[in-house]
């Protein structure tokens, strides 16, 4: 994901930066154990991506742009999950990610 910043002062002179970042999508979490590691989905959550997750039927059981938590992964039953999020550039990543109690 790239996110540039302009920034321009009272003169009018722009200046101009960018940094690249890369996404970790992780694979499983673990909303139950109290451990507080993978507890929940957040991909370094902006509120300029938007994620989507899908049972196995196809039906939507999250959809924002905060991350799936772990008290709404919870509500879930253990088992695979599928995900689209669109990022801020427009493209979408999909993946599957595992619910484990």
């Amino acid at each position: 994901v790239e996110y540039k910043v302009v920034v321009t002062d009272e003169c009018g002179n722009e200046m101009e930066a960018s940094a690249i970042t890369k996404v970790v999508w992780p694979t499983i979490i673990t909303p139950q154990n109290a451990d507080g590691k993978n507890d929940d989905f957040l991909v370094g959550m902006q509120e300029d991506i938007h994620l989507e997750i899908f049972d196995r039927w196809g039906n939507v059981v999250f959809s924002g742009n905060d991350g799936w938590s772990q008290a709404e992964a919870a509500k879930q039953q253990p088992g695979v999950y599928y995900y689209i999020a669109i990022l801020p550039d427009g493209t979408a990543k999909q993946g599957t990610i595992e619910v484990y109690k």
